[in-house]
């Protein structure tokens, strides 16, 4: 465990150096919270499962059938991949339809999921 925090922080200044070494533009994009990449978009709040997946969409607890979602993404024909980056997100996060998980997205570290299946 001691190698691993050690090399973890390794990364870690190295990661800090290369950006302080990035000039001016990186700097401003680090200050204001974007990434060197260009940025990122905003994320929906995923406060509840689709209600396709929940056994009373009108209910007021948000669980919801994470297994169904998951191999729902197998059928091509039922999902549609929206790039990232594209206008086309940003247009339907402000006006619909609603947009679902069809993964997990888990970034690490720490390694707990910020988007599940159905969500």
């Amino acid at each position: 465990m001691a190698n691993l925090l050690k090399v973890l922080v390794e990364i870690s200044k190295e990661i800090e150096e290369r950006l302080k070494s990035g000039g001016e533009a990186v700097q401003k994009l680090r200050s204001a919270g974007e990434v060197a990449d260009g940025g990122r978009p905003d994320l929906p709040n995923f406060s509840c499962f689709h209600d396709r997946f929940r056994d009373n969409p009108k209910g007021s607890t948000l669980e919801g059938d994470m297994r169904t979602a998951f191999y729902m993404a197998y059928d091509e024909e039922g999902c549609e991949h929206v790039r990232l980056m594209s206008p086309e997100i940003d247009k339907r996060l402000k006006s619909g339809p609603p947009l679902v998980s069809a993964h997990f997205v888990i970034p690490y570290p720490p390694g707990f999921p910020i988007m599940v299946p159905g969500r």
